[in-house]
């Protein structure tokens, strides 16, 4: 709690789920029951999508889900060679022995790998998020009365799901994203990991089809900028600028 309207919430990834879990036991009830929510982003490090998804019920209108929402423009070429498809479904193995694993991110990985298993050896499939059966999983979360507004703190340090969390953010009625562009490595995406003795190769299988009008270069841009000085040396003022905001709005 900043103050007694204000939670702060600190994601430097979308990758540890029992850390990420606890994050959101921990929070819900001061969450729910204060007017502002602050989720900072800066130096976030990505991982997996479903994740922030949580969240939703926090950023979304009342009574919304995420299918409510306007499309967005979202299409991928998905590689599915034999080896891209071994690997990631040997790494969706590894996933599901987790001990910190939900139901939910189990239920996600059946369905991807259900997808990898149908197109094995297809090479490049279009893969459109509007299509697939994430809206399933999207529109469990309904929007509530409480925060009423939220502010997502983000800078070129975030990237990945980072990435994808500030973009997915910037559609909710409720957010208003501040900072800086974000790191915008989402054209190629959906890793695989090649072991290599004592080192690991990393690769992505998928593209954006809207590359050339896409993130690189520029990342997702912020609501509102704000300018990196030399007071960020020895300040935060980014948070100092969301909790000004939020009084005067």
């Amino acid at each position: 709690m900043l103050d007694n309207e204000t939670v702060y919430l600190k994601m430097e990834n979308f990758s540890d789920e029992g850390a990420i879990s606890a994050l959101y036991q921990e929070s819900k009830q001061a969450i729910e029951n204060s007017i502002n929510l602050i989720i900072d982003v800066r130096t976030n490090h990505g991982g997996s999508d479903s994740l922030y998804w949580p969240l939703f019920n926090y950023t979304l209108g009342l009574g919304e889900k995420v299918s409510d929402l306007p499309e967005d423009d979202v299409q991928q070429g998905l590689l599915y060679t034999e080896r891209n498809v071994a690997l990631r479904l040997e790494q969706f193995e590894k996933n599901l022995d987790s001990p910190d694993i939900t139901e939910e991110t189990k239920r996600l990985i059946d369905e991807f790998a259900s997808l990898l298993r149908a197109n094995r050896g297809k090479e490049y499939v279009t893969y459109d998020s509007n299509e697939d059966n994430d809206a399933d999983f999207y529109d469990s979360y309904i929007g509530q009365e409480f925060p009423k507004r939220v502010v997502v703190l983000a800078d070129v340090y975030c990237g990945s799901s980072g990435d994808s969390f500030v973009a997915m953010m910037k559609r909710m009625p409720k957010v208003t994203a501040m900072g800086r562009p974000k790191m915008g490595i989402n054209d190629y995406s959906n890793c695989c990991v090649l072991p290599l003795d004592d080192y690991r190769f990393i690769f992505p299988t998928s593209r954006l089809l809207t590359i050339d009008k896409g993130q690189t270069d520029k990342g997702i841009e912020p609501d509102i900028l704000i300018s990196w000085t030399e007071e960020h040396l020895s300040r935060d003022v980014d948070l100092e600028k969301a909790l000004l905001f939020l009084k005067e709005h």
